[in-house]
């Protein structure tokens, strides 16, 4: 009795407020900052934060690895700087607003709650962790910011109600 039905594909806009909503291109030319505002590619890890019960929420999605013949036009010939940024963006988390309409998942668009984690976000080191010795790169000595996630394989929700993934 139950139902199946897609709603985030991979280069679907997520509505990131303030930010342009650019459609997936069957054709493969969407550009890198284009994917870095739309779901990513290979759902993995997903989780699902109500809002307002179980009607309105957040559904968090992890993108592990991309397939190089669907991401670009011409797959993994002629590589280049606008094609390994591409795949970055095509990696990471999605976070997408989502709502309960006629019997039908939706997206909320646009949403100050939607965001986009790419291989290249970069994140703010905090706790312990923050300025220790093993933390501290030539690109970072103070060892307090890293960059993003990648070929994220999994993930979940902790019990204070915040989301991980590895």
């Amino acid at each position: 009795g139950y139902v199946a039905t897609p709603f985030m594909p991979w280069g679907e806009p997520l509505g990131i407020a303030g930010q342009p909503m650019p459609p997936w291109r069957d054709d493969a030319g969407n550009s890198a900052a284009e994917q870095a505002l739309q779901m990513g590619m290979h759902h993995d890890g997903m989780h699902y934060f109500p809002l307002d019960g179980s009607r309105r929420g957040l559904l968090v999605m992890n993108h592990e690895y991309v397939d190089d013949g669907l991401l670009h036009a011409t797959g993994a010939a002629d590589w280049s700087a606008e094609k390994v940024a591409k795949s970055q963006a095509a990696h990471g988390i999605a976070v997408v607003e989502i709502e309960l309409k006629g019997g039908t998942w939706q997206p909320v668009r646009p949403s100050a709650l939607a965001r986009r984690i790419t291989a290249t976000t970069p994140f703010a080191v905090g706790g312990p962790a923050a300025g220790h010795a093993l933390m501290r790169t030539a690109a970072d000595p103070a060892g307090t910011r890293v960059l993003g996630t990648f070929a994220n394989c999994g993930g979940g929700s902790t019990p204070w109600g915040t989301y991980l993934w590895g």
